[in-house]
């Protein structure tokens, strides 16, 4: 997973592009003093039984409960590049419909 998607995007409130990705996600105890804490709960946020839908042949896409740092589960939605070796490589991740504002 590439660090600098969390490091330099999903958990700095102040990207300009972050939609308030970084609140969402700094409110569940995820940090950037601790990014591999991040990593491990977005690589296991996807696992089979949360597989959502398919974008073209090309994007996965996973929802269903994040195992948080404060001991909550909030729902969040990842999204997967497969890559031309077969490996779903993250994209993104963003709350989960029950979670978005509006």
């Amino acid at each position: 997973m590439n660090s600098d998607k969390i490091t330099k995007y999903l958990l700095v409130p102040s990207h300009p592009r972050n939609q308030g990705k970084a609140a969402f996600f700094l409110d569940f105890g995820f940090s950037l003093d601790r990014p591999d804490v991040f990593v491990r709960a977005l690589l296991g946020h996807a696992a089979p039984q949360r597989f959502s839908d398919a974008i073209g042949a090309q994007r996965l896409i996973y929802e269903g409960p994040l195992d948080a740092p404060d001991g909550r589960h909030p729902g969040i939605r990842t999204v997967r590049q497969m890559s031309e070796d077969a490996v779903a490589a993250f994209v993104t991740a963003f709350p989960g419909p029950r979670h978005r504002a509006g």
